[in-house]
């Protein structure tokens, strides 16, 4: 109902069409497309829409599409609104037919399919949450324990080693304790590792050389100066150590040995054994000082180093049977005018003293005879020396009466001396002995500041003619 050039005005029934066509359009409608005609609204003129622009080349406009066929009567209700479509929404469910497209000039776009799910962006699955904690560790391992045990410990490292490694692998897999231990040993049983090789190169190197590694670790006794102190290694060899720890000899003095052969036994005693027992008395004044046991020995040179020149024999005091602490040198450097003095009378009456034969006097009378003459003279000789000395008061009383029993000594010495038969030698003999002096002596060296010890009541060890052993061989 209207008239051509007249506005056109859009019904019902072409508003529907219009929601429709927007509803199944897949993508917007081109901005050149023209709008579709409509017929005139109840009781006004209908409008006739212009027609579209031709190119230059084309002919008239064509005339507007008459309506669709199918178009609802103009009473009837408006359609549903359908929702928006979503072209990223999964297809439709299977053999459904596909939405239908809307009436118009132009064809529908086709149907987009849903765009497929790369496996870097599937669909996420539910809400994981935190990781979950790992179960708590356990107890300690004991190899880790016992690889630290045994890695202190000098020798045995190689289980250390064995056993570090075993706790590492243990903790690892049982979640255990103890990593700090188990590395703790492995470490330590490594420097013993170490250690071992090094002590095993150097004996090595030493053996090739045509040495040993105690020759290494030791010097010749000749090279030990007068007052040192050492222990006894192998071939000869000594180890100088400190005197006041416990030690093997004390060094007393050096002799030479003469002659163009190589002397034997009994050549180096006779040499050698008199000088050192002289030696030794005059380093060790204090012969109470002197351990009982000890005695004096000698190192002389080997063949080979005889063959060299070496002609140095060292005088040493020691113990065979056990070592020693502390020095007994008592000599002119390390003693006081008064001591040495008071030493060196008392030493020559010991020395003479010392040669008393052996056995009883009804078995040697001559050489009793000899001995208690010797003694007698030489008792007389030293006390007079002594007293014409000058000492302190308090050590002027007790040296009296030290001198006092001294002096009834020499008139029983002298009458066994000049005995005749063997019963009043016997009975001289045994007067003599009940005046030796030695309660008087004591007090006398605590007022002197010398040993005092009674447990030395024999005739002093280094007072012999000879050494109580034999000589030993020193190497170079």
């Amino acid at each position: 109902m209207g008239g051509q050039g007249g506005k056109g005005l859009m019904t019902a029934e072409d508003k529907q069409d219009a929601a429709r066509e927007e509803a199944v359009s897949l993508v917007k409608r081109p901005a050149a497309t023209p709008p579709a005609p409509t017929a005139a609204a109840e009781g006004g003129p209908a409008a006739t829409p212009p027609a579209a622009t031709p190119p230059a080349e084309a002919g008239p406009a064509p005339s507007a599409s008459p309506m669709p066929a199918d178009a609802p009567p103009a009473d009837a209700p408006p359609a549903a609104t359908p929702p928006p479509f979503d072209p990223f929404a999964p297809p439709s469910t299977p053999g459904l037919p596909p939405h239908p497209a809307a009436p118009g000039p132009y064809a529908p776009y086709p149907p987009s399919a849903a765009y497929p799910q790369s496996a870097a962006h599937a669909p996420y699955g539910g809400y994981w949450g935190p990781a979950p904690y790992p179960p708590p560790r356990t107890g300690v391992n004991g190899f880790a324990v016992a690889a630290l045990v045994t890695a202190l410990t000098c020798f045995l490292w190689p289980f250390g080693i064995a056993f570090g490694i075993t706790g590492l692998v243990q903790i690892r897999n049982r979640r255990q304790r103890g990593t700090g231990l188990a590395v703790s040993g492995l470490v330590l049983s490594g420097l013993g590792l170490l250690a071992t090789l090094g002590v095993v190169t150097t004996a090595t190197l030493a053996h090739n050389a045509g040495g040993s590694f105690a020759a290494d670790h030791g010097s010749s006794a000749e090279d030990l100066g007068v007052g040192d102190c050492f222990n006894r290694t192998s071939g000869g060899l000594v180890d100088q150590v400190s005197c006041t720890d416990a030690h093997d000899g004390e060094v007393v003095g050096h002799t030479l040995l003469t002659g163009q052969a190589y002397p034997d036994a009994d050549a180096r005693k006779s040499q050698v054994g008199t000088v050192c027992d002289q030696q030794a008395q005059n380093y060790a004044m204090d012969d109470w000082a002197v351990p009982d046991g000890m005695v004096v020995h000698y190192f002389y040179p080997e063949q080979a180093s005889w063959d060299t020149g070496d002609r140095k024999a060292t005088c040493f005091l020691t113990d065979p049977d056990e070592q020693h602490t502390g020095s007994v040198r008592k000599d002119a450097g390390n003693a006081t005018a008064a001591q040495l003095d008071y030493l060196k009378a008392m030493d020559a009456i010991d020395e003479a003293a010392s040669r008393r034969p052996s056995g009883s006097a009804a078995d040697d009378p001559d050489g009793y005879r000899d001995w208690a003459g010797a003694l007698a003279t030489v008792l007389r000789t030293q006390t007079t020396e002594l007293d014409a000395g000058s000492w302190d008061p308090d050590v002027r009383t007790a040296l009296d009466a030290q001198l006092a029993e001294l002096r009834q000594r020499i008139p029983a010495l002298q009458q066994a001396a000049g005995s005749t038969g063997t019963g009043d030698l016997v009975r001289a003999i045994a007067q003599a002995d009940q005046h030796r002096g030695y309660d008087q002596q004591k007090a006398v060296r605590q007022l002197l500041q010398l040993s005092t010890d009674e447990s030395w009541l024999n005739p002093p060890a280094q007072g012999g003619a000879s050494p109580r052993s034999d000589d030993v061989p020193h190497s170079v």
